[in-house]
């Protein structure tokens, strides 16, 4: 083992074992890949649990990385994906006009870490507004990216209706949520506020993960929801222009 410690190498082989899966493992997979018995699993498993690097599913009692690596993350250096980003913003903007973003999620929240403004003098300012996961294109696009049961204990609590376009009929709700799943793009038409709407894509990494979501928010005096629609390839093409620069 040389300088390293032989725990914490143990540790980290299971977070990347992990992390390189698409789907849950279960604690036998995961010993195997780090190369562990199932004791000393566990063992790590629930010290990685403890500080929140890991979140076991209580359906089928997986494993797969959680939102506590983002509290490490967001303290470092992000300038390398807000760089990679910008120039996409700001051709979203020249494109569809409007205001784009470039968000990331971290402990079950959304964070804007750049954004570009189209020059109309009429803009939409979010700034300082709470939107509520199940009324933000972002939000439902992140809701996507829970398990079943995380996601189930999301959309059983009650969903205030913020607009008469606000959805908070469940099985709605979730056929939005699973269609954002499969496709990786989200809609919002005024469902938190009617003077506004947005679409957003997934930057995913190699595993199909998300990495952070490229939004366009869009006054709805100008913008139908067909108009909205209809920049579903821009918004992707967006997102996989920024996976193939990052990854």
């Amino acid at each position: 083992m040389g300088q390293r410690v032989q725990s914490v190498e143990r540790a980290l082989k299971l977070l990347i074992a992990i992390s390189k899966n698409n789907n849950a493992l279960s604690v036998p997979q995961m010993a195997k890949k780090a190369g562990v018995n199932r004791a000393t699993a566990w063992r790590l498993l629930n010290t990685l649990e403890h500080f929140d690097l890991i979140k076991k599913n209580n359906t089928n009692g997986n494993y797969s990385i959680s939102f506590g690596l983002w509290d490490l993350a967001k303290n470092a250096d992000f300038n390398n994906l807000i760089n990679k980003a910008r120039p996409i913003l700001e051709r979203i903007v020249k494109q569809a006009g409007g205001t784009a973003f470039l968000e990331i999620s971290t402990n079950n929240k959304l964070l804007v870490l750049d954004e570009f403004k189209s020059k109309n003098p009429i803009q939409i300012d979010l700034a300082g507004i709470d939107v509520p996961l199940y009324c933000g294109s972002v939000g439902k696009l992140y809701l996507s990216s829970l398990d079943n049961h995380e996601l189930n204990e999301y959309l059983n609590q009650k969903l205030e209706s913020f607009t008469n376009f606000t959805i908070t009929n469940k099985k709605i709700l979730l056929k939005e949520i699973t269609n954002a799943r499969k496709e990786n793009i989200a809609f919002n038409y005024k469902e938190h506020n009617e003077q506004w709407c947005g679409i957003t894509s997934a930057v995913l990494n190699q595993n199909s993960k998300h990495v952070a979501y490229l939004n366009l928010t869009l006054p709805t005096f100008t913008t139908t929801e067909k108009k909205l629609h209809s920049l579903k390839n821009l918004m992707l093409n967006a997102a996989r222009e920024l996976q193939n620069k990052l990854f």
